[in-house]
């Protein structure tokens, strides 16, 4: 790519920028800084949902319902 690249600046006469290494540095300067994907707002972790038909059985410990579709007390493990 990049010999296509040279022909292409040469011949037309202006700068070019190979879009491949522009990413590669750019994600390079990023993992640099020590930036990571944000965990707030539209980006945050899933809440935890009630699990339905057969499977609260299947829930982690920390939704485990002790009625049978019993929400109070999936309303106090999420906090809400």
């Amino acid at each position: 790519m990049s010999n296509l690249m040279e022909r292409l600046s040469h011949r037309l006469a202006v700068p070019d920028i190979d879009g491949v290494a522009a990413a590669v540095k750019f994600a390079e300067g990023i993992v640099g800084m020590g930036l990571r994907t944000s965990k707030v707002g539209d980006l945050a972790y899933p809440l935890p949902k009630a699990y339905a038909s057969k499977l609260p059985e299947y829930a982690p410990a920390s939704l485990k319902l002790r009625k049978k579709y019993e929400t109070s007390t999936l309303a106090t493990a999420i906090g809400g």
